[in-house]
């Protein structure tokens, strides 16, 4: 069982039986430097600071058998780049050696796990692009149930279900391409501290695909676990201003990674709609001030060329109003995008606000009071051109800056 050793173990009013103990690795304090290298050249050094302190805190959790919960840790780079080598040769033998994928069991495809609780570390990658939003939104709850639950059901076929509480860590690794980033729940309020996300870049340490050196390789960096597990549990500190409550380090998003899952959520596809639909080229002046309804109303309207899509992304008008609503909160690519104001308090259309609400754009307002660089159409793109709302953007991460 995950995180415990051989022995005799009381759960839900049960004995169980664990029959195989994790390969806990000695920690001896040695040279790291081939580990050490890797790790810079894929992070950064300011993103080592998360990415270290979430190993001490999983790897002192399972040494401990104080079990800390721990965030999800999602690497998103290009392809190749050594991303699921992380996951396999350094994180795995970390946590005990044994792996596991739960994503359909988190993403409710399937009600049976209990080859989950006989790993550790459990690996997301490689995974199908969720279509839908309401996929989506089942994969928030699963990690928020995974990360925030100490007690899981267990599920095996054929037999009665029970309550255990295992060691697990999950890893995610993505390539960047905005389909693949689909793959991601919509990062909310309640998300944004169940994640930490990284950009990853291609080490220049690691061996290309030849199978001989990336096998001597993978040796090399084996060797150097008890020295790297001697740093995390003995040398390293996590610095009080990065150490937060429950999980024992702040969440993280690097900030080009924010920029890039904001392109693929449903507020980047409504601004595109009203981007088409309501400031072409010719017509509307640079402002138009409507209700959520009449927003809907157009871009539902018979002869909107968008009608298909808005009726996917929103079911009714209350829906676009919420929408409408978090375009508000000036944040990310979106600040300036959307204003909003009460006005005649005759109508109630959103339920935590009285009186019908107006959405005011600047015909460029999406990035009109924005003088850097964003996501739209890859890094780099010049923004003080008249922006682009494509649904799904093409975007290529770059280099890693240190902070």
């Amino acid at each position: 069982m995950a995180g415990y050793s051989k022995g005799i173990y009381s759960f839900d009013g049960r004995r169980v039986l664990v029959t195989n103990s994790p390969n806990i690795i000695r920690p001896v304090k040695g040279d790291w430097s081939a580990i050490k290298t890797l790790l810079r050249q894929m992070f950064g050094d300011y993103q080592l600071i998360f990415l270290h302190g979430w190993l001490k805190v999983a790897v002192t959790a399972l040494i401990s058998g104080d079990f800390q919960s721990g965030q999800v840790l999602v690497l998103i780079g290009p392809a190749d780049c050594g991303k699921s080598f992380l996951q396999n040769k350094i994180i795995t033998p970390l946590l005990g050696g044994r792996e596991a994928k739960p994503y359909q069991y988190m993403t409710a495809q399937t009600s049976f796990n209990s080859d989950l609780f006989k790993a550790e570390h459990l690996i997301i990658a490689d995974e199908t692009p969720a279509t839908e939003y309401s996929e989506r939104c089942a994969f928030g709850a699963g990690i928020k149930n995974m990360v925030a639950e100490p007690m899981q059901r267990l599920h095996a076929k054929g037999r009665d279900a029970m309550m255990l509480e295992p060691f697990w860590r999950v890893t995610m690794s993505l390539n960047d391409e905005p389909e693949n980033l689909m793959v991601l729940p919509p990062y909310n309020e309640s998300m944004k501290d169940k994640l930490i996300l990284f950009k990853v870049d291609r080490a220049g340490s690691l061996p290309n695909g030849e199978r001989d050196s990336r096998a001597k390789f993978a040796e090399a960096i084996k060797n150097e676990l008890p020295a790297f597990i001697h740093f995390l549990l003995h040398e390293y500190q996590i610095p009080l201003e990065f150490r937060k409550g429950r999980f024992g380090i702040q969440e993280y998003c690097n900030p080009e990674v924010s920029l890039a899952i904001e392109d693929i959520e449903p507020e980047a596809a409504l601004m595109s709609m009203i981007e088409q639909e309501i400031f072409p080229e010719t017509g509307i002046k640079d402002e138009w001030e409507a209700t959520a309804e009449e927003i809907a109303s157009r871009l539902k309207g018979g002869d909107s060329s968008s009608k298909g899509d808005a009726q996917k992304l929103f079911s009714n008008s209350v829906r676009l109003g919420r929408m409408l609503q978090k375009l508000s909160k000036n944040q990310g690519n979106f600040k300036g995008a959307v204003k909003s104001r009460v006005k005649d308090g005759r109508t109630r259309h959103l339920p935590f606000h009285e009186g019908k609400r107006l959405y005011k754009w600047s015909k460029w307002g999406l990035l009109l009071n924005h003088t850097h660089t964003h996501m739209y159409r890859g890094i780099g793109h010049d923004c003080s051109r008249k922006p682009h709302f494509p649904h799904l953007p093409h975007f290529s991460l770059g280099k890693n800056q240190v902070q």
